[in-house]
């Protein structure tokens, strides 16, 4: 059993070098919160034939990551409200050496929550007297992958 821990913190104070406005869209505070956690299984005994539907042969590993991320103002032009943070966590459980050695299979949940956050449109000027705005673009919501690699 072992465990890996990271934390990256991200503050950003963006300002346009000519009028030294706040740049829109961009979040000051963000961050990543995240652990891995590997799991081994018993050790074989010594000639045990390997079972045919063994599915883990040696060890899991689990990761959970959870995205903090601050409100993000718009253009001052903007009338809508700025975006407000977002919390989304994505997880990963992985079988090593599936079968054979080298072969990996994982499954990751993005979005595990099925949370509904988006990133900001930026308005559209058009001629005078006719502006605009289109709604924020939505992110995916929840989404399964799996994926196979095989290392030789």
């Amino acid at each position: 059993f072992g465990a890996t821990f990271r934390v990256n913190y991200s503050y950003l104070d963006a300002q346009d070098a000519t009028t030294h406005e706040t740049v829109p869209y961009v979040a000051r505070h963000k961050g990543n919160l995240g652990v891995g956690v590997l799991l081994a299984a018993a050790p074989k005994k010594a000639g045990s034939a390997p079972h045919l539907f063994r599915i883990f042969n040696d060890e899991l590993s689990l990761y959970a990551n959870l995205l903090l991320l601050g409100e993000r103002p718009r253009r001052k032009e903007d009338s809508r409200s700025p975006l407000s943070g977002q919390a989304v966590i994505d997880m990963t459980l992985a079988a090593h050496n599936v079968y054979w050695k080298g072969l990996d299979i994982s499954i990751s949940c993005k979005n595990l929550l099925d949370k509904e956050y988006s990133d900001p449109s930026p308005s559209i000027s058009l001629p005078p007297d006719f502006d605009m705005i289109l709604s924020d673009i939505p992110l995916p919501g929840r989404s399964l992958f799996v994926e196979i690699t095989w290392t030789f």
